[in-house]
């Protein structure tokens, strides 16, 4: 399978966002105008999802249970 310049955009965007780089920083680095462009080449897992929600929960609550409604409402 022959690699092309453009993959290329696509490996490097996504473990900038693993990494925590926002999707802002990483349209300015593709040179994209628009989010919504970012996030297409910077794919997002659901653990980096879980990763992200688990930084807001309040000690002691169900973190799979809110975890499981927001894959539900994505699902939808």
């Amino acid at each position: 399978m022959p690699v092309h310049f453009h993959d290329l955009r696509h490996d490097f965007a996504t473990p900038v966002r693993r990494a925590g780089g926002g999707i802002d920083a990483i349209a300015r680095l593709l040179g994209h105008s628009t989010l919504a462009m970012a996030t297409r080449y910077a794919h997002i897992e659901d653990p980096t999802l879980r990763a992200s929600v688990r930084g807001v929960l309040a000690p002691g609550e169900k973190r799979e249970k809110v975890i499981d409604l927001a894959a539900r409402r994505d699902a939808t």
